[in-house]
């Protein structure tokens, strides 16, 4: 019921609409040229959690190879910019998106939470959008390598990634009609993820 609220990109809400940190936001934003990259990577990930979709593609331009296995940034946007994709062409305004962006950045990220993330991206992608078993279990087995690789991740974190591995996991029996490994996994994942530390913030 407040259309002024329905914007696409953070600069659209009107001025006196705007928090300090949204205004801070679309500071950012508007020197987007400027910022180092690791900035570009938190701003985009603001922006995609904001639903911004449009802000990301408007910013991120096609990443090539190269800049997604060079290091962590590089592959983060491209990660940001196929998940901005993947959203759009949900809601039936992205016409050429296909699920192998998300597989460029799993096979060439260098190892860490974006290979993680676009490696579970692809189960998700076979298993929702695709309905191809067979796809997804060969995602499954790159997840997990994605998950050994990144050997800086600490134990909370790497905890939470073996939670959300098993929890897409279950896709697997599920094809299969296997409600009682559906279970085993689901219960699997919740018991990991119960086991993480919540000690701190």
């Amino acid at each position: 019921g407040r259309p002024e609220f329905a914007v696409r990109t953070c600069g659209q809400l009107p001025p006196a609409f705007r928090t300090e940190r949204w205004s801070t936001l679309c500071d950012l934003v508007e020197s987007w040229s400027a910022l180092p990259q690791e900035r570009r990577v938190r701003v985009c990930w603001t922006l995609a959690k904001l639903g911004l979709y449009d802000d990301i593609l408007d910013l991120v331009p096609q990443v090539q190879v190269g800049a997604i296995e060079c290091d962590e940034a590089g592959a983060a946007l491209a990660y940001l910019r196929a998940w901005a994709r993947s959203k759009r062409w949900l809601d039936g305004e992205e016409d050429g998106f296909c699920a192998d962006e998300f597989a460029v950045v799993a096979l060439n990220a260098p190892p860490g939470m974006t290979r993680i993330d676009a490696a579970y991206e692809m189960v998700r992608q076979s298993a929702k959008h695709r309905g191809d078993a067979m796809e997804c279990v060969h995602w499954q087995t790159v997840h997990m390598a994605a998950i050994d690789s990144a050997t800086s991740l600490d134990d909370h974190t790497r905890t939470l990634m073996l939670s959300r591995y098993h929890r897409v996991g279950a896709f697997i029996p599920q094809f299969r009609g296997d409600a009682d490994a559906v279970d085993a996994d689901m219960a699997l994942a919740e018991d990991l993820a119960r086991s993480a530390s919540r000690d701190d913030p």
